[in-house]
């Protein structure tokens, strides 16, 4: 498959004014490329997709029309004709591939048609029917199912919500598969119209004209209508000042964020969705700006940088100098507390976690025992 040739030869048949043959889309076929296989494939076979394909939720064009614009054409203009009026957003063309038991969950529940391309035997559908009578067994059920052939080169059947996969063939299977992706109405207005220019049918868009859909709204032009808003667009949002505002801004220079009520928002009024996106999108992240020090402070971090030996020199000399304090003042502390005739009020202050930590921080393991004394 794959030849330079192909869109010369389907741009021919574009132009041509009689009916396609079979065999001229089979040739097509041949030289078009392997976009590998279908998500509910076997071992065996390749593909080549065309139109709308939906993923993750998201409804868009498949990228191979910009290559193939006049093979697709020839493709949809031979589906057309084949099956006037179907509605359908995409197409694949299956060389010998393999199904297993499936639903195309993806589709919208209109009629998916398999039409055959080239000569082979067999290979047509199994397709779940609860009045059929060949039943299949599929991880470990018996499920009711109709082997269903080719009619006039065609099946038609509805692969959303019908368990399906193929039955075996000898020689060069060849089909393609037409059918149509849900969602299509949500994808870029400009994907829409190429889509139609290329042949597909899709079904007709509930909200009208699809360029004028609301889902088609520039993002920066998205409102929200005062009856749906909490609170008036353009009013202040509501907050006030902390206590630790100037530490907070510190720490988002540092790359840290204490709890929100500390700094302000960076939205500080209300917007509408799409000025709320323009917004954020213009915005320097705060981890990546400047703080704003005062000078003591740039000059205490000044310090720190160029002396950070005799910075730690003095922290050890302060430790040193309050542990000796500390120590001195525990004979005292404990004499106050021997004071106290209430003799749980003098256990709670004894037990209190600062003169435990203090304790234990100087080796005190009778902590405990002073705590009870009477």
């Amino acid at each position: 498959m794959g030849d330079v040739d192909a869109e010369a030869i389907a741009q021919e048949l574009v132009a041509k004014k009689a009916p396609l043959l079979r065999e001229e889309i089979l040739q097509l076929a041949f030289y078009l490329p392997n976009q590998g296989q279908h998500k509910a494939a076997g071992e065996r076979g390749s593909a080549f997709f065309a139109g709308a394909y939906r993923h993750g939720g998201i409804t868009r064009l498949r990228s191979s029309y910009r290559s193939w614009p006049w093979s697709i054409q020839a493709v949809t203009r031979y589906i057309q004709q084949k099956v006037p009026g179907n509605v359908f957003t995409s197409f694949a063309i299956l060389y010998d591939q393999e199904a297993k038991p499936h639903r195309d969950s993806g589709n919208e529940a209109t009629p998916n048609v398999v039409i055959k391309l080239s000569d082979f035997h067999g290979g047509g559908l199994w397709i779940e029917d609860p009045l059929g009578q060949d039943p299949q067994d599929i991880d470990g059920r018996t499920i009711q199912g109709t082997n269903t052939e080719f009619e006039q080169d065609t099946i038609v059947f509805n692969a959303k919500e019908a368990l399906h996969m193929m039955l075996p063939w000898e020689g060069t299977r060849v089909v393609l598969a037409v059918y149509s992706v849900q969602d299509v109405d949500r994808i870029p207005a400009d994907e829409f119209e190429q889509l139609l220019q290329l042949g597909f049918n899709p079904a007709p868009v509930q909200t009208g004209d699809h360029a004028d859909a609301p889902w088609q709204v520039p993002t920066f032009a998205l409102r929200t209508e005062a009856a749906d808003r909490k609170r008036p667009h353009g009013a202040p949002v509501r907050g006030r000042d902390h206590r630790q505002r100037s530490s907070g801004q510190k720490a988002i220079a540092a790359g840290y964020q204490m709890k929100k009520s500390v700094v302000l928002p960076l939205i500080t009024t209300e917007m509408h969705p799409g000025e709320a996106i323009e917004f954020a999108l213009d915005t320097i992240h705060p981890f990546t700006k400047n703080a704003t020090i005062d000078s003591d402070l740039q000059a205490v971090l000044q310090e720190i940088v160029d002396h950070p030996a005799a910075m730690c020199d003095r922290r050890e000399s302060l430790l040193q100098h309050w542990d000796a304090r500390a120590r001195d003042l525990v004979p005292e502390s404990e004499s106050l507390l021997k004071q106290i005739p209430d003799r749980r009020w003098r256990s709670a202050l004894s037990s209190t976690w600062l003169y435990g930590v203090f304790r234990c921080g100087l080796g005190g393991s009778d902590h405990g025992r002073h705590a009870d004394r009477g």
